[in-house]
Order: C-alpha cells, then sequence, then structure tokens
C-alpha cells in the first residue's frame, strides 16, 4: 500500500540521551550486558505544530545480539493520547517512518492530538544491513515495544510530558495489524511497563496473524497470489532466521526458477523499489511467458516442485512460520477493535475469522469485528480514516464484547 510522503532533512544537531539508572522502565531484558537503554535523537523537520524525532535504539535481533534499530516520534502541541502505529510491509527503505513523513499522517496527527509512535521494521532505517525478520512477528513487535519505551521516556525527560496520563493505544494494518496484536501480547507480559502506561487497547486490520496458514493458502494450486512480492520476503526471513535448520537449502530449493529469473528476489535483496513495483517485475516476467496480461500467479508458478510436493523444504518453512501464530498460545487482557474486509485480495478474511475462533476458544470476549468494504490497500485507508474518527468522536478505546457490526 502506497501512501504520499516526502523526504525529510535532517537537522544537523544530534542529541545522545540515557535513561536514569533508578527507572527500571527504560531498560531492555534482553541486552543484559546494556543495563541503561540510551538511545540518540535527531530532530526533523516540525510542521503544522508537530515536533518529529528520529530516534535510534536497541532491540533484539534475530541472531541474539542487540540491532541498532530506528523509529519516529511525533509530538503534537498538548497531546490528548499516544498511538502506537505499526507500519504496513514495505519493500524499499524509502517508505519506513523514520525515512519519510507521510503528509497525511503527519497533519492528522497534529490535528488530532495524537502523539504517533512507529518503529521501522528490522532491516529498513538505521538496521537496513539486516534481513528483514517479516515472518518473525516477535521480532518486530519488540521492536515497536522497546520503540515506544525509548519514545516515552525521551517525552518524559525532554519534553516535560507525563505519558502516564495519556491514553495508550496500538494500531497497525497489514503486517502492521499482526505486530500490533503481537506487541499488545508482550506489553501484557510486561508488568512494569503496563503499570506504567495507560493502556486501552489496539485497533488492527487485515493481519496476517497465522503465517503458517497463509503458506498454506499460497500453495494451493486454485488461489491467485495477488501480491507475489511478499513471497520472497517470507522465505528469506525463515532462511536467515533459522540457519540451523535451512543448512544445505538455497532459495531454489524454495522458489521456481521463472520466480528467481523475474528478479524478484534481487529486488526484495536491493530494498530500492516498493512491493507494487515489484509485483510489476515479476507479472510483466510471467506475462511474457504465458502471453496474458494478468496480475495475480498460481502456486506453480511461484513455487518449487519441492515445496509443493510438500516435502522436508515446505515443512521446514511452515514450522519455522508457526512459531509466530498469534492465534494460538495467549490470552489477551485489554480491549482489541478488529478491522477486515471480505474482498481483501492478498491477506484473506479467513485470518481474522481463524482469530476470532480462538479468542471464542479461550474465552475473551472483549474484542469487536468491523467488517470493512473494498481490497486490500483500500481498506486499509478507510481504517486509518475510522481510527481518525474514534479519535474525534472520543468513542476510541470504548469497549464492545465479543459483538461484530458492518462499517
Amino acid at each position: 500500500m502506497k501512501r504520499l510522503h516526502f523526504i525529510i532533512p535532517l537537522i544537523a544537531a544530534i542529541l545522545v540521551i540515557s535513561c536514569g539508572k533508578d527507572d527500571p522502565f527504560c531498560k531492555l531484558p534482553e541486552d543484559p550486558e546494556e543495563p541503561e537503554l540510551s538511545y540518540l535523537v535527531t530532530p526533523l523537520e516540525s510542521s503544522d505544530g508537530l515536533k518529529q524525532y528520529k530516534i535510534e535504539y536497541d532491540t533484539p535481533g534475530y541472531d541474539g545480539k542487540t540491532v541498532r534499530a530506528s523509529m519516529l516520534l511525533a509530538v503534537p502541541k498538548k497531546p490528548n493520547c499516544i498511538v502506537s502505529d505499526a507500519h504496513y510491509t514495505v519493500f524499499s527503505d524509502k517508505e519506513v517512518p523514520s525515512n519519510t513523513t507521510p503528509t497525511l499522517v503527519s497533519s492528522s496527527y497534529s490535528l488530532l492530538k495524537a502523539v504517533w509512535i512507529s518503529a521501522d521494521y528490522i532491516g529498513y532505517g538505521t538496521s537496513k544491513d539486516h534481513t528483514h525478520p517479516y515472518s518473525r512477528t516477535y521480532l518486530n513487535a519488540k521492536a515497536q515495544l522497546n520503540a515506544m519505551k525509548v519514545g516515552l521516556c525521551y517525552m518524559r525527560d525532554s519534553l516535560g510530558i507525563d505519558y502516564g496520563r495519556l491514553p495508550l493505544y496500538l494500531c497497525g494494518h497489514s503486517q502492521g495489524g499482526a505486530v500490533a496484536l503481537a506487541t499488545q501480547r508482550y506489553l501484557e507480559e510486561d508488568k512494569e511497563m503496563l503499570k506504567a502506561v495507560n493502556f486501552r487497547g489496539s485497533y488492527i486490520s487485515s493481519g496476517p496473524y497465522d503465517m503458517s496458514r497463509m503458506m498454506d493458502m499460497w500453495v494451493d494450486d486454485e488461489v491467485k497470489i495477488a501480491y507475489p512480492c511478499a513471497i520472497p520476503l517470507v522465505i528469506d526471513s525463515v532462511m536467515e532466521t533459522f540457519p540451523d535448520k535451512f543448512k544445505g537449502i538455497d532459495i531454489s530449493d524454495c522458489l521456481s526458477k521463472d520466480f528467481i529469473d523475474s528478479g524478484a528476489v534481487e529486488a526484495v535483496r536491493s530494498k530500492e523499489l516498493e512491493g507494487g513495483e515489484i509485483n510489476s517485475v515479476i507479472f510483466r516476467h510471467f506475462n511474457e511467458i504465458r502471453g496474458t496480461r494478468e496480475e495475480h500467479l498460481t502456486a506453480s508458478e511461484a513455487f518449487s516442485p519441492r515445496v509443493l510436493a510438500k516435502d522436508t523444504v515446505y515443512e521446514k518453512i511452515r514450522d519455522c512460520l508457526e512459531k509466530d501464530n498469534l492465534c494460538k498460545g495467549w490470552t489477551p487482557s485489554h480491549h482489541i477493535e478488529l478491522y477486515h474486509s471480505h474482498d481483501d485480495e492478498i491477506v484473506p478474511w479467513e485470518m481474522t475469522i481463524e482469530l476470532i475462533d480462538y479468542f471464542e476458544s479461550i474465552g475473551f470476549d472483549d474484542f469487536k469485528l468491523n467488517g470493512m468494504m473494498g481490497d486490500h490497500t483500500l481498506s486499509g485507508t478507510m481504517f486509518y480514516l475510522a481510527l481518525g474518527s474514534k479519535l474525534i468522536s472520543s468513542s476510541f478505546g470504548s469497549s464492545s464484547s465479543g459483538s461484530s457490526s458492518s462499517f
């Protein structure tokens, strides 16, 4: 999904900040060798009464070591609430929050008096030399959670804002929906942080909450794959984050020769093209082979014979994806509002239904389902407009137990 954006020049002044030793909330238990959470703040160009900062900070990486990651913090005058926004899937480094300031988002959050905290996913921004661990929702959620920690500490220590009195909401669309939900899971497990903030719940849209099931759908040759650029992102992710499991296995064991020949894998790894541009490369290649003008792939066109046969390569991929399945293994304790469209061609409606089935199986009923209209991109736009409307109407955070309604 695309947003209007423009590149913001960096201001030369750079501040190095560290939280106080007596503040356990500001520490990262994942990094015992560095007990104090230090971070680097670069002020960005501000507009419409909105102060914006790029912040570099530490977060756990997939190799067991900390990664220097980046985030965007946007603070309006006299904020009324805090929104932690996990961004949608990006492919080019220029798209991440700290490298762009979407004009619509900036003006909207300034108008709505909402603090905006959004982490660049690992593999982009400051950490762009790393492979993006798309399939490891846990790591991306930890990056978002730690972005919240440093953002809130900076607000308190340098801007004099008492974050504890401001309602905190998590939100996200597409990959961001899954990351926001995982962030809620780990926020609720972090008792110190949960006590320090005024968390009201999550508002999430169209997320791939169970990537192992998404993989099952992709390899079904009856399914039309409308967003094939995500496939090498997923395969690279599992191979990089589980290297021992994939010893002796190459990308060619996972993807078809035609798919690799399309240049999609190199395009994803370059982090220079946006998702739509990569899809155009893929479709152009296959349309030349097929003599068609279609904008989708089938499983047999995308995947290798080994994956199609569901041999050990397929099982390894699926097992790794299952490790971050959000439809099992936890019980939420705060309100969750779900958004999805029946017409979503990229992340199917079944993803949200599976999540609801899980909630019902564990007796969790503090959720609301909002049916959306349109494809994946349009429903995402409508989701953020709905979010803004809730902020304006002061109904953001109202609880509705286990119900569903049309939007």
